[in-house]
């Protein structure tokens, strides 16, 4: 089954154009109106739990300042019923960046994930989208590393789990502890 594709004004031909191209999608829209884009997933089996997913994908925005969202929608056909989950705001262009969103507290009827971005000319890839469960031991996500001018190093990522301690191992590519 396919993804769909719509605009805010609920539009299926909203994307000027999509094609496969080594292994990710690629959406673009240009319009002068600022629309919401969506991407939707097809329709997920009435069993899965959408609160204990863990959706992960690698996303390239065209602009750092872009921001893609991610939520989850009831009705593929109504855009109106997208509920949001996570804000994505990579900082970075010409190169994925490894995204991983939690269901989180969830507890709408939404069978379908959707990505949503909006501005006047957009280009955002997808690739690699992973759907499993979530793990009992939740994963720290979004490392960001600054370089800063005294010549430190500072780590900062967000953790979805109960942890209050980490071990953080480094070394040149390759190493092995």
């Amino acid at each position: 089954t396919c993804w769909s594709l719509k605009n805010s004004q609920n539009n299926s031909t909203a994307i000027d154009s999509i094609y496969n191209s080594d292994n990710y999608y690629r959406l673009y829209k240009y319009n002068s109106n600022n629309q919401k884009v969506y991407a939707i997933t097809p329709k997920f089996d009435n069993n899965l739990s959408f609160n204990n997913l863990i959706i992960e994908f690698d996303l390239y925005l065209n602009n750092p300042t872009d921001t893609l969202y991610v939520g989850f929608m009831a009705d593929p056909t109504d855009t109106s019923t997208f509920v949001i989950i996570r804000k994505v705001t990579t900082g970075f262009t010409n190169r994925f960046h490894h995204i991983v969103v939690m269901g989180g507290n969830y507890t709408g009827t939404a069978r379908h994930i959707a990505f949503m971005i909006q501005k006047s000319a957009v280009v955002f890839l997808i690739d690699n989208v992973k759907i499993s469960a979530l793990p009992q031991c939740l994963p720290s996500v979004d490392l960001n590393v600054k370089y800063n001018t005294n010549g430190t190093t500072s780590l900062n990522w967000i953790d979805y789990g109960s942890a209050n301690n980490w071990e953080i191992e480094y070394g040149p590519s390759g190493f092995t502890h």
